[in-house]
């Protein structure tokens, strides 16, 4: 079985949670699999079964990769010739037009391959949030014309799937959002050096991801700016971690690793004593938060953060929506050890009996081959 993934943004070396989803994905489906993919450089790499092949971004606004997009199109399109699959999946973390230009050349020109859309969020959704009523109305136009003309569509939970029904009458199968969980085996010697070099203490507080998606920058500003100052005055060896970039202030507390490489990531979320989600907007289901309970964290979330994963309060997650809610949950955590210490047992295991990446991607091998 031959799988080939088309991803429009740099998913190998993963540095976002989109890029994450999209190379495990391509990595470890229990199949001969090929990842195209935009990036600053043209390469050709090959990782045990999986074939990369990296194509040079042409453009970076919205306008310039419109202007390239039949070019773009057409190489992608050569490379899926070339390695002959039987299913090519669309990656669901791209403007849904420029997937929807890609769904119709594909459809024309390789009309024996089947094609499967793999939505990591409902993108209308975002856009309603974020961009002007054209944009946004262009996006449910090509969102529509991706789940009505695919063979096979696949949400990441069934919140989503309910939502793209209620859209577009289209009720995708189920792929959650995983993770991988031997990759959290981190050595002491590596969690040791990450210490050191960022100064992170016993008592971190970890969130993660791209300071320039506007869920996240909410989410770090409202920590820093509502949640870490009380926090620290009452607790001075307490320590806000953020990766993938911060606000532009730098108090005693905040550390800032910037985009690190994946390897060093897993040693920090290792690191760290706590995890938090303070999400308030969007779709999908939060990559962070599997990360964190994976690694063996404790996790306080809004509800809207931990949307889509079935987390049960006081179980497998603290609940809290204000910051003196925040509070209260990270201190709770931080004075009561074996409220620490079973939360994050049931979320581990929880984890790993149903967000694993190999049995997941065993799963949607099997439902492609239904096909």
């Amino acid at each position: 079985m031959r799988i080939a993934f088309l991803s429009l943004f740099e998913a190998y070396p993963p540095a976002s949670g989109a890029a994450y989803v999209t190379y495990n994905c391509a990595r470890l489906t229990p199949c001969t699999a090929l990842l195209v993919q935009l990036a600053d450089r043209e390469a050709v790499e090959q990782l045990a079964n999986l074939t990369i092949v990296s194509l040079r971004q042409q453009a970076s606004s919205r306008l310039k990769k419109l202007a390239y997009m039949p070019l773009t199109i057409s190489r992608m399109r050569k490379e899926v010739a070339k390695f002959r699959p039987g299913y090519v999946v669309l990656e669901g973390a791209s403007w849904a037009v420029y997937l929807a230009l890609i769904a119709l050349v594909l459809r024309k020109t390789l009309p024996k391959v089947k094609i499967i859309y793999h939505a990591h969020n409902v993108e209308y959704l975002l856009r309603q949030e974020q961009s002007n009523p054209f944009v946004t109305a262009l996006t449910k136009w090509a969102e529509r014309y991706i789940l009505t003309t695919c063979d096979r569509s696949f949400a990441v939970s069934e919140d989503d799937r309910q939502r793209f029904f209620g859209l577009y009458g289209v009720l995708p199968s189920l792929l959650p959002n995983g993770v991988d969980c031997s990759a959290y085996l981190v050595p002491a010697s590596e969690i040791d050096v990450v210490r050191e070099r960022f100064g992170i203490t016993d008592e971190a507080i970890l969130f993660m991801g791209l300071y320039g998606y506007p869920p996240n920058t909410e989410a770090i500003r409202f920590l820093a700016d509502q949640v870490m100052p009380a926090l620290h005055h009452q607790r001075p060896n307490l320590r806000l971690v953020v990766t993938g970039g911060g606000p532009p202030v730098s108090p005693p507390w905040l550390i800032n690793t910037g985009v690190i490489s994946r390897r060093d990531l897993n040693a920090v979320i290792c690191a760290c004593r706590l995890g938090v989600a303070p999400i308030f907007r969007g779709s999908g289901t939060r990559l962070k938060i599997l990360e964190y309970m994976a690694a063996g964290l404790p996790v306080v979330s809004t509800r809207k953060g931990a949307e889509g994963l079935n987390l049960d309060a006081d179980k497998n997650v603290l609940y809290a929506e204000t910051a003196a809610e925040f509070q209260r949950a990270l201190l709770r955590l931080l004075c009561d050890s074996s409220l620490s210490k079973n939360l994050s047992l049931q979320a581990a295991t929880l984890v790993r009996s149903n967000f694993d990446w190999p049995p997941l991607l065993r799963h949607f091998a099997s439902e492609l081959e239904s096909l």
